[in-house]
């Protein structure tokens, strides 16, 4: 056997049934990396013949040309020319004598523009987020997320927690979900929900209606998006966060049933075991 000798595999039988058909075989050899003679021999070889024996070249139908004038703006000549069962080079040929042109991507319309950038940039030490954000008309959401990719970051004082601050928490928390707080301050959720959580203000408002937290249990809420008042709190131990965390998707009635369920077949191992 020649060692300069190169297999045919499955994908290049199968590409050399599709375009050998309706293609030169110049343009076939040259797709597959074979010489011309080595192509012409493997159909042969197959049965694979030519749609038209007075031409190398399938004559371009109306359809033909109307599908490609449709698609080569927007789409890739590969993609096309699998369409139209034809080599690249021959539709992208084609293409250059229809003079077609590819039309570049249009800019998503929720894109950042410079001008929105540079606004954000020469108001963001001057104005709360939620005010840029109307300017450019975008979520608050939106903008100080793109605030963060761009390393932007309020003057030091900023990061400062004043009386007023937390006064404003503590009167807040009951009835505004954390996000919302955020934007009301003008500060970063996770930095709001950090000061909640140092101000235990979560265990303060739970026990001031349900009484102290008993040992070894913490509170668990059950949805991010209310406000951390006191019903949207669970009691669970602490061996079971991890389990009451996986149930929150489930309503607050049936999931605390669930984890009482756990913990009462949990006593039960305990006292067959003694």
């Amino acid at each position: 056997m020649n060692k300069h000798y190169k297999a045919w595999t499955d994908s290049d039988l199968k590409t050399l049934r599709e375009l050998y058909p309706h293609n030169p075989a110049k343009e076939v050899a040259n797709l597959l990396q074979r010489s011309i003679p080595s192509v012409e021999h493997k159909a042969s070889e197959l049965g694979v013949r030519k749609s038209n024996r007075t031409t190398q070249m399938l004559r371009w139908t109306p359809n033909d040309i109307d599908t490609l004038k449709k698609l080569y703006p927007y789409k890739p000549v590969q993609e096309i020319a699998q369409k139209l069962r034809r080599t690249a080079a021959a539709t992208q040929r084609k293409a250059a004598i229809l003079n077609l042109k590819k039309v570049e991507r249009a800019i998503p319309p929720n894109a950042w523009t410079s001008s929105d950038i540079s606004t954000l940039i020469n108001l963001h030490q001057t104005h709360l987020i939620r005010e840029i954000a109307e300017v450019l008309g975008r979520t608050y959401e939106a903008t100080e997320r793109m605030a963060g990719i761009l390393g932007l970051q309020k003057n030091a004082n900023r990061c400062v927690w004043s009386v007023e601050d937390d006064r404003y928490l503590r009167q807040m928390y009951k009835t505004r979900s954390i996000q919302k707080i955020a934007e009301l301050m003008d500060r970063p959720a996770g930095a709001v929900l950090q000061r909640f959580r140092k101000l235990k203000l979560d265990a303060i408002g739970w026990e001031s209606i349900n009484g102290k937290i008993p040992a070894n249990h913490v509170l668990v809420v059950v949805d991010s998006r209310l406000p951390r008042s006191p019903d949207n709190y669970l009691l669970v131990r602490k061996e079971d966060v991890c389990y009451a965390i996986s149930m929150k998707h489930i309503c607050p009635e049936i999931s605390e049933l669930r984890i009482l369920e756990r913990q009462i077949r949990r006593e039960a191992g305990r006292l067959n075991a003694e």
